[in-house]
């Protein structure tokens, strides 16, 4: 079904596509979240606590410059996913990095999905989420499965590590964020 495409990408460049797909899908969020968050305000408090809204807008808050901070931060642990997952294809190694960040990355369109439901209007990192992180997340696992570079156990297990290591880059890319919003 999909051989033509397989021929036409090497595994390598499968895995060097996933810090782009990040950027496409991370673009996505810097540009809109910002004034998004000032256009739907009025309509979150209908449709949510103010406990909730208070959540998002302290993790949305940001200024777009220091939201791209944060995106910065979590693209160096993307970055360093890949170049482990190309070292591991030529050297051997583990690919339990790129597991974990692949199904962080994956399970997150999610969220933007489920959030767009749920508020009944386009969010930051939907249109991406459908058109981009989830074709490549699928095709991704589709060639790393089938290259037999990882199994379900590397699979299930990259779940935890790339929400623990997901949460802790996001946590630093935050506050790095806001330390430039308050300079």
């Amino acid at each position: 079904m999909i051989t033509w495409l397989d021929h036409l990408l090497s595994i390598h460049t499968v895995i060097w596509l996933f810090p782009i797909a990040f950027m496409f899908h991370d673009l996505e969020e810097i540009v809109m979240v910002e004034s998004w968050m000032k256009r739907n305000r009025a309509h979150l408090y209908n449709l949510l606590s103010a406990r909730m809204v208070n959540v998002m807008e302290r993790n949305f808050s940001m200024s777009t410059a220091s939201f791209a901070v944060a995106v910065s931060v979590m693209l160096i642990g993307v970055s360093y996913a890949a170049v482990s997952a190309g070292l591991s294809v030529d050297h051997g190694g583990s690919m339990l990095p790129f597991a974990g960040a692949l199904a962080v990355f994956f399970l997150h369109a999610f969220t933007h999905i489920g959030q767009a439901i749920y508020v009944q209007r386009y969010t930051p990192g939907v249109l991406t989420s459908i058109i981009i992180v989830l074709p490549y997340s699928v095709y991704a696992y589709y060639r790393l499965f089938g290259d037999s570079l990882i199994t379900w156990k590397i699979a299930l297990l990259g779940i935890p590590v790339g929400f623990l290591c997901g949460a802790l880059l996001l946590s630093i890319g935050h506050f790095t964020g806001r330390l430039i919003k308050n300079s």
